[in-house]
């Protein structure tokens, strides 16, 4: 396959992986949030050729609008965006997010096995990971 950039291709890998059936939702999450940062860049480029668009038109109509106004309607949730690619709820991205984060090294791999195995859930593990954080 031929890709425009690395970027590109680092997606198409990512979404392909989603085509597997038996991916629980642990794994797919961490899947989507390993290159995270890409996802954020891409949504950035989006909604600024999105508002440059927009701006285009409503100057072609006459009508001018603040960019204020423009990028206060067009925020873009990456949570959603990545729990849309992902299959997953944007609660679940959350979690997840935070379970990678603030979970010591050593803890993280036992709780790893135990959530893909289907002895905890991601919501038991997101508790434990904030009982030890507070």
């Amino acid at each position: 396959m031929i890709f425009n950039s690395r970027t590109d291709a680092i997606i198409w890998i990512i979404k392909n992986q989603f085509g597997r059936r038996n991916l629980e939702n642990y794994v797919r999450a961490s899947l989507i949030l390993k290159p995270e940062d890409i996802f954020i860049g891409k949504a950035k480029e989006n909604e600024r050729l999105s508002s440059f668009e927009k701006q285009v038109e409503k100057k072609k109509d006459g009508h001018l609008n603040s960019d204020n106004q423009m990028t206060k309607n067009n925020q873009v949730n990456t949570n959603k965006e990545l729990a849309n690619l992902a299959g997953v709820g944007h609660d679940t991205i959350s979690k997840v997010k935070e379970i990678n984060k603030d979970m010591p090294p050593e803890v993280k791999e036992d709780m790893e096995k135990k959530i893909n195995s289907g002895d905890i859930s991601i919501n038991q593990a997101h508790k434990a990971v904030r009982s030890v954080k507070n």
